[in-house]
């Protein structure tokens, strides 16, 4: 494993995937490449203190060939779906529990299914 005392950071070395929005699309290309660069540098003894030169333009050449716009859109989406699909879900089963209509939501769940997968 790898160790260094100097750790960087950006907005835009996260990937897009992480995001529960699509949050850094919306952001303006200026804004990000403006934004600045963190630095953070482990030392026991203050005088060890340096600046090191790093851009975001590094960051960007460096990450650019895991970029892809419009398969990141696609899986934001169909996490989104899910995410609504199951907190749905979980609201009927907490509801059929507590009013004991358990079966019912079942056999409803059971007649989507088999709907669905004939289809």
């Amino acid at each position: 494993m790898f160790y260094s005392n100097i750790a960087k950071f950006h907005i835009s070395i996260i990937p897009i995937r992480w995001y529960k929005d699509d949050i850094l699309m919306k952001l303006n290309s200026s804004i990000l490449e403006n934004s600045p660069v963190l630095t953070v540098v482990e030392s026991s003894d203050i005088a060890m203190l340096r600046t090191v030169d790093f851009t975001f333009q590094n960051l960007k050449k460096h990450f650019q060939e895991f970029y892809n716009n419009e398969i990141i859109q696609q899986i934001i989406s169909k996490r989104n779906k899910f995410g609504i699909a199951f907190l749905t879900a979980k609201t009927a089963i907490n509801i059929a529990l507590k009013t004991g209509c358990d079966n019912e939501l079942v056999k409803l769940l059971r007649k989507f299914i088999l709907t669905k997968q004939k289809s």
